[in-house]
This record gives C-alpha cells, structure tokens and sequence, in this order.
C-alpha cells in the first residue's frame, strides 16, 4: 500500500498521469484449510499498517458484490481506498519525475542481473551486454522479487506468491453488462487460481 501513495503524490503534482481510479478491492478467500486464518491475519496487518481492511464474511461480501452470490469465496478482504493506475501511465510519470531529478533513464533493455557492489549500491547486467552501477535498485518484479532480492542481496522479503483473486467493483459490473460474470462465478465454485 506504499505503492498508493506514491500514485497519490504523483497525482498531485500532475493530476491525471497515473490514471488513478479508486474503487476499492475485494481480495476473495476460499474455504480452503488455512486460508481463511491467513486473511484474519492480513487483515489484521493491513489495519496495522494504517491501511483501512475489513474481513468481511460471505454475506457481507455479496451485499457489496451481488455479482459474486454464484461464487464460492467463504470471505473477503475489503479495502475501500484500494483502486488501480494505468500501468504504461504511471511508469511514463514515475520515469518522468526520474528524468527531472537528474537520473538516466534506459528504456528497452532488461536488467538480467543485480550484483551488490560493495559500496552501498549495485553493479546491473543488462541484457544487450550492457552494465551500469545504481546508487539505488528498484525491484518491481512481484512474487519473483523474493528469489532476486535473496539470491543478490541475500535479503529475505516477505514477499509470497497467494492464491486468491481480487476484484475492483468498476471492472466486475463491466464485466457484467457484458455476460462474462457467468464464467467469472464458474471460475471461483471451482476453485480456480484466477487473478485478475
């Protein structure tokens, strides 16, 4: 949820750039052995994090999601401020800023591996062969963030691929007008590991 206020900051300073739209969230658990005790817990550490989280309960789950009645999520966490930014908008406004601060900013060649420099910052392989130092490295690769972080830098994060699904309301009623809440519900009576 850091992530949101640093959209929120870039919103503000050029409204419209990242596309942020909040709508809340809705991150489903199944009935599955222990899941339902890993969501009271997360839930629990959002809210200690400042984030506001609810552990919502079936019924409550569906009176702010009727699309989801067909569904088999037992509960919900619900975060009302959660919402989501265009993805090639925001990391333009992010380079954007970068660039006004003075960074050089290399588009189109993938880093392919990180080598702590001894000197508080990293050596970066790129893969066309090219290699840079950076002060700082930002890790914005998900769930793979944990291996690279640990095999780099020998730092453990408490990053951890989850099998849920969460849904933003204005994408789910869009997918209602257009009949594919059907297969949505399918998805989740049968367990599927859907991510949208």
């Amino acid at each position: 949820y850091h992530s949101m206020a640093c959209y929120e900051a870039a919103e503000k300073r050029q409204p419209g750039c990242c596309g942020l739209v909040r709508c809340g969230a809705l991150s489903l658990v199944s009935g599955a052995p222990g899941e339902l005790a890993a969501a009271e817990a997360a839930a629990a550490d959002f809210r200690a994090r400042g984030v506001d989280a609810r552990l919502l309960d079936r019924e409550e789950t569906v009176a702010l999601e009727p699309a989801l009645a067909g569904g088999g999520a037992v509960a919900a966490i619900f975060t009302p401020r959660s919402g989501y930014v265009d993805p090639g908008d925001a990391a333009r406004a992010f380079a954007d800023h970068a660039r006004a601060r003075g960074a050089e900013v290399v588009e189109g060649d993938a880093v392919a591996a990180v080598a702590a420099d001894g000197a508080g910052g990293a050596t970066c392989a790129c893969a066309s062969g090219r290699r840079f130092r950076a002060a700082q490295v930002v890790v914005a690769n998900g769930s793979g963030a944990r291996p690279l972080l640990r095999d780099s830098f020998g730092l453990e994060a408490p990053v951890s691929p989850v099998r849920n699904m969460s849904i933003r309301g204005a994408q789910l009623r869009l997918a209602a007008r257009d009949g594919k809440v059907a297969d949505v519900a399918a998805l989740l009576a049968a367990g599927a590991d859907v991510n949208e």
